[in-house]
């Protein structure tokens, strides 16, 4: 179940920049977990998510590097905000 998720967040964050919670495919990840699908089926759809998610990897707008230093600023900056503004 977790691979299933997993794929697809990788999917859909190469693709469109972001992660959808709650899982748009809730109700079949839960399937899974209730062994609703074979083993068989299962890595099907693994290896089929698994190339798409590389597709989209190829294609993605996103950088190839993390650029950990905008997100400490980010971080450091979202923390400052929410203090200051705290009563």
């Amino acid at each position: 179940m977790h691979v299933i998720r997993l794929y697809g967040e990788a999917k859909e964050l190469m693709a469109h920049g972001r992660i959808t919670l709650p899982r748009p495919n809730r109700d079949e990840l839960i399937d899974i977990r209730r062994g609703k699908y074979s083993l068989h089926e299962i890595r099907e759809l693994g290896a089929q998510l698994e190339s798409e998610a590389l597709a989209a990897q190829a294609t993605s707008p996103l950088p190839d590097e993390v650029d950990r230093d905008a997100i400490s600023k980010l971080l450091a900056d979202t923390q400052l905000q929410f203090w200051a503004a705290s009563p």
